[in-house]
């Protein structure tokens, strides 16, 4: 399907070489001249200038031409550069994510979780830096421990005689 009519691209060409192809914002944007070049398959880059094929651009349908204005290189070394000055803020909605998929969380008891991460460990009584222990078997929260405590238990296989059995050792070796 062609995009312009052969006496519409004639007419685009006359006007963008009239008007010396200017891209880029406000007064000066060119729209006629940009979709000549979309129609032959190119775009020029918002941020870097550059003249690239339409392959280096996302698609976005709300757009007026039908593709995000920064090519997908720029658009990368953008997000890379919000995503290093914001590594907390991302691991924190990264974390969100993961309770209200793993444990069927809603988005505020989620938020919640992840904005008390500290608090007092279940088994030792610590206050330090909790994560969130819940069964293998059903997926069910079982409480809030300390990351070691939680290894313990992950060690063990959640099996009561294994811990059981850690216990009377420890007490035998005079350890306990």
């Amino acid at each position: 399907m062609e995009l312009f009519s052969q006496e519409q691209l004639e007419t685009i060409k006359l006007l963008a070489k009239q008007q010396g192809q200017k891209y880029g914002r406000g007064k000066d944007y060119d729209y006629k001249a940009v979709m000549l070049d979309i129609a032959q398959g190119f775009k020029v880059c918002s941020i870097c200038s550059i003249r690239k094929p339409l392959a280096e651009f996302h698609k976005k349908s709300n757009s007026p031409n039908g593709y995000k204005a920064e090519c997908g290189t720029c658009a990368k070394a953008r997000w890379q550069d919000w995503a290093d000055k914001n590594r907390e803020t991302l691991r924190e909605s990264d974390r969100r994510r993961h309770y209200q998929r793993e444990y069927g969380l809603s988005k505020p008891e989620a938020g919640q979780l992840v904005e008390s991460r500290q608090g007092t460990c279940q088994i030792c009584k610590t206050n330090c830096q909790i994560v969130i222990d819940h069964n293998h078997a059903t997926g069910q929260i079982r409480g809030l421990l300390c990351s070691k405590c939680n290894s313990i238990l992950g060690f063990a296989a959640d099996r009561v005689e294994i811990l059981e059995a850690a216990i009377q050792y420890l007490k035998e070796t005079d350890c306990g």
